[in-house]
């Protein structure tokens, strides 16, 4: 008697063990990740244009920029002229703000203008596509701005006459979604003034 007393209460203790960690399923801990853009499945290499070839044989037919007041409301351009000197904008790859060599050829050309014309100040927009959240992509975008910066300073443009900027995926310069759209975007942009 005593045994199945026994019996039975072990019987009752496991049941009740296994009634408590077999009984609750333990809800998943979602941790919730930062995570980088993917690629589009589309990866149509887009080459940025230089400042030679047929927009620099007709520099002098193309229509200054202006100020951003100026440009309020009209459309983008993906280069800025002063006089008969154009500032195109610099292409980014996928994801990323190095500067590719075209583009440092470009950048030397703007130091040796910027040099020359000491009375100029500039301000570089970085640019990003659509991919990505916006946090991301005005972080990506200042990054994009300071590399170009850090470049013409290396160069030898003074520091305090250029300012960055970053607006993220905020204003394309072409706004179809396309792969070629999204290479457009991914840039910087030079907006050059007259120093006050």
């Amino acid at each position: 008697m005593k045994r199945s007393l026994r019996n039975g209460l072990i019987m009752i203790v496991m049941l009740g063990l296994l009634m408590f960690f077999g009984g609750c399923a333990k809800e998943p801990v979602v941790k919730e990740e930062v995570t980088k853009p993917q690629k589009p499945a589309a990866t149509k290499t887009v080459k940025p244009k230089a400042d030679t070839g047929e927009l620099a044989a007709i520099a002098k037919a193309v229509p200054d920029e202006g100020t951003p007041s100026q440009t309020a409301g009209t459309e983008r351009l993906g280069y800025f002229k002063v006089g008969d000197y154009i500032f195109y904008d610099v292409h980014f790859d996928f994801d990323k703000y190095a500067l590719r060599s075209d583009d440092r050829d470009a950048l030397t050309r703007h130091a040796k203008w910027f040099k020359d014309h000491p009375q100029y100040v500039v301000l570089i927009e970085g640019h990003c596509d659509e991919m990505g959240t916006e946090e991301y992509n005005l972080a990506l975008g200042e990054r994009r701005a300071d590399a170009v910066r850090k470049y013409l300073v290396d160069l030898g443009v003074a520091a305090a006459r250029i300012k960055t900027v970053s607006y993220g995926e905020e204003m394309p310069l072409d706004s179809s979604r396309t792969e070629e759209a999204f290479a457009k975007n991914r840039r910087a942009h030079f907006v050059v003034t007259l120093e006050k």
